[in-house]
């Protein structure tokens, strides 16, 4: 740990001349060949600056590495890079990430994730980016990558899914009691029937994610989803 004086990746630099190969891949082969993997980090992204005013330059060039051994051993602690202050270099502090203060909610694949027909071009582009550095470090940042990915994925189709077969619910109860009104109106038989796909496939999703939540695995999920449906219809 410490100042390396050299940046590893070409994102590692704002300012200046570009990072260019040359620079880098003595260190990163340097990394790979001694099998290092960069310690989680926090805080600061850059750790150096030249202090020049308006043509600051800023790099990344304090790194703290570890192998297999010390991830086995201490997996748990991570590097936060402080503010530099009136140094050109960020203080360093190694802390236990999961003492109360530092403590993050650990990252979880959902299943219904993989209902989404961007899924598996999420999965694929996050696995075929190039990425420099030993194995290790190679699926973590790709791993990184697909996260970023699958979260934004999560935030923008699956964050209300409860709410959402709950609303499908009740419009589909609305359909129907339309309906009886009068059972013979192609119009109303084709909202009826919009509004029961929407709910099983919505009621279904539902489901799935309370299942992997509450890891209820005695719950045996059919192709028609009946037990989730006739709950939700018994309830009204």
């Amino acid at each position: 740990m410490g100042n390396f004086n050299s940046v590893l990746h070409a994102d590692d630099r704002v300012g200046g001349n570009p990072v260019s190969l040359a620079e880098i891949v003595d260190f990163q082969q340097c990394i790979e060949q001694c099998e290092l993997l960069e310690l989680p980090t926090s805080g600061s992204r850059y750790t150096w600056n030249d202090r020049h005013g308006n043509n600051k330059i800023l790099s990344k060039i304090d790194w703290v590495f570890i192998n297999t051994a010390w991830l086995n051993l201490i997996p748990a602690y991570m590097a936060c890079y402080l503010e530099e202050g009136i140094s050109d270099h960020c203080p360093l502090k190694l802390s236990n990430a999961n003492s109360p203060r530092r403590a993050k909610a650990a990252s979880k694949f959902c299943n219904v994730w993989a209902s989404h027909p961007n899924f598996k071009d999420i999965v694929n582009e996050g696995w075929k980016q190039k990425v420099e550095g030993c194995s290790m470090f190679k699926v973590v940042k790709k791993l990184k990558t697909m996260k970023k990915e699958l979260r934004m994925l999560n935030r923008s189709y699956f964050s209300n899914i409860i709410e959402e077969a709950d609303a499908d619910k009740m419009a589909l109860a609305a359909a129907q009691a339309e309906l009886h009104k009068n059972p013979v109106d192609a119009e109303l038989q084709l909202v009826e029937n919009q509004k029961f796909k929407k709910f099983k496939r919505s009621s279904y999703l539902a489901e799935v994610y309370l299942q992997q939540r509450r890891k209820a695995t005695w719950i045996k999920l059919g192709d028609d989803n009946n037990r989730y449906f006739f709950s939700v219809i018994v309830s009204t």
